[in-house]
């Protein structure tokens, strides 16, 4: 037999668990959204270095073969 109020505690307990559920959900999404913000800017910056370091290359390689051909 349920004690008097019984229900009452687990409609408690059961609010509380599912307050606590809310904001560890919310705070994971959180720290989704900040590492895909910090993996975004990584591959921006890659990106970048990269396609500096391409047009540097050309312009090496525009370099040697205009030396090339002036001799």
């Amino acid at each position: 037999m349920a004690r008097p109020g019984a229900a009452g505690l687990a409609e408690d307990r059961i609010a509380k668990n599912t307050e606590y559920a809310k904001q560890m959900l919310e705070k994971g999404v959180s720290h989704s959204r900040e590492l895909a913000t910090i993996a975004t800017k990584a591959g921006t910056d890659a990106a970048e270095i990269l396609h500096k370091r391409a047009n540097e290359g050309l312009d090496e390689l525009r370099s040697f073969t205009s030396q090339q051909t002036s001799r």
